[in-house]
């Protein structure tokens, strides 16, 4: 088959639509099928574009303009271009505006089949933006497949559209890659670790992924029991002040701020982790939680979006209600005291991911949708 993949991020952008893309687009490949991936990339002049070849998938960036109109347009005309050379079966948008509209709109203008992923957590709140909402609305009654990432996000989309026809297709996790191994010493002793509980948050921190409270919690359990803070991939730039005064009122905490790091070596700061935190307050289903998991590492986690989909409180993971500080602390302080249970949760995590969220089944599942659709094709 030949496939094109529209989204709004790709690596080397960060973030998990940009990573969720890149996986499918690798297993794509290595299937056997032709993959092309087009994104809007800032730096480049508006009207200008950039094609190249990574991991035998074809990238083309097209320039961002002022206005996303123009961007889209300028998208849409580069497509139409690569479909006239490349002739593809499927256009598969990620995030239903915007990509998802220009995939949708792709299909129709050059008979072709079109797959859109709903994965944000805001679409409910996109259909009341004005600006926002005519795409929504538009993707989804022209697409002819639709996906979810989590039960929650195929709600929404039934609530806001007569679509019923919605497959929910979780997110998927390199079960090879992200895997249970020793602490690695030489990266603890970089870090400065003692043999302190070490809590970790993985990925770009936000007000939105509950920086805020977190930190509040951390100084908390910081004053009852000897523990470590590790954030490893940054904080967003707008919320840089928050942890700057945490760290101006809490000198003597111990805090580590680690930059971005690739997959290749992110499980070795998953399984230098006791307890991987995710106070998050809205999600679709965070890579974060399939890979701490997969790495066999507990989780506490709120109990938002796709995550109820993956875990089930005590067993292979601890639930708390959003926005529940003190619910954060008594779990961290609970599991901090009880290594037999973080061990048991982190056991039953890996054997949940390896059955239901390996990579081989993500792939299976869109394979089978590009198939159904291409069957039906007149």
């Amino acid at each position: 088959m030949r496939i094109c993949l529209l989204t709004e991020k790709y690596p080397p952008d960060m973030g998990g639509v940009a990573q969720t893309v890149a996986r499918h687009a690798r297993a794509l490949t290595q299937a056997g099928h032709t993959v092309h991936v087009c994104v809007p990339t800032a730096g480049l002049l508006h009207d200008g574009f950039r094609t190249y070849v990574q991991d035998g998938v074809t990238v083309h960036n097209v320039g961002m303009h002022r206005q996303w109109r123009d961007t889209l347009a300028a998208w849409s005309d580069r497509l139409v271009e690569v479909d006239h050379e490349i002739g593809f079966d499927v256009f598969h948008g990620y995030l239903i505006p915007y990509a998802g509209f220009v995939a949708a709109y792709l299909a129709r203008l050059c008979d072709r089949r079109s797959v859109i992923s709903a994965y944000s957590n805001d679409l409910d709140r996109q259909t009341f933006d004005a600006a926002c909402a005519p795409f929504v609305f538009k993707a989804l009654e022209w697409s002819d497949a639709l996906t979810a990432i989590s039960e929650d996000v195929a709600r929404t989309v039934r609530a806001i559209s007569s679509r019923r026809d919605i497959d929910v297709i979780h997110n998927s996790v390199d079960v090879d890659l992200f895997t249970p191994d020793a602490i690695d010493e030489g990266l603890r002793d970089r870090l400065g670790l003692d043999e302190n509980l070490v809590l970790g948050f993985i990925g770009e921190a936000t007000a939105e992924k509950g920086l805020p409270m977190l930190l509040r919690a951390f100084a908390r359990v910081a004053s009852q029991v000897p523990v470590h803070l590790v954030f490893v991939g940054g904080i967003l730039a707008r919320d840089q002040p928050v942890m700057d005064r945490f760290l101006r009122t809490y000198p003597h905490f111990s805090i580590r701020q680690i930059p971005y790091q690739s997959h290749q070596v992110l499980a070795s700061y998953y399984n230098l982790i006791d307890l991987v935190l995710l106070p998050l307050q809205r999600n679709g289903l965070p890579n974060i939680l399939l890979e701490a998991m997969a790495c066999a590492r507990p989780v506490v986690a709120t109990s938002v979006g796709g995550i109820v989909d993956v875990v089930t409180h005590g067993q292979d993971g601890w639930l708390i209600p959003p926005d529940d500080e003190d619910a954060l602390v008594e779990s961290i302080l609970t599991l901090s005291a009880a290594i037999d249970v973080r061990e048991r949760i982190g056991t039953a995590a890996r054997a949940q991911i390896c059955a239901k969220y390996a990579s081989s089944l993500e792939l299976a599942s869109y394979l089978a949708i590009y198939e159904k659709l291409l069957d039906r094709r007149p």
